[in-house]
């Protein structure tokens, strides 16, 4: 399954579990604005952890999206 996040100004997260074993788990993450990919990446993150991936920057605003797991 994968979870679409409309992050607002056409700029969208989705994310693919794509296995899990011992409370760790890999997660395919795209970012897209418009058809734009501005950030493909696969993490690697452990439950209960926290990922932060960049987004794009504007002027002197910043996006950070911040991924965590939760059973």
């Amino acid at each position: 399954d994968v979870l679409r996040l409309d992050l607002g100004e056409g700029i969208v997260l989705l994310v693919t579990p794509t296995a899990s074993e011992k409370k760790n788990y890999t997660l395919d993450v795209e970012m897209y604005s418009g058809k734009a990919a501005l950030v493909k990446s696969t993490v690697h993150i452990h439950e209960g952890s926290d990922v932060f991936i960049k987004g794009p920057e504007v002027g002197s605003t910043l996006l950070v999206v911040a991924l965590s797991v939760v059973e």
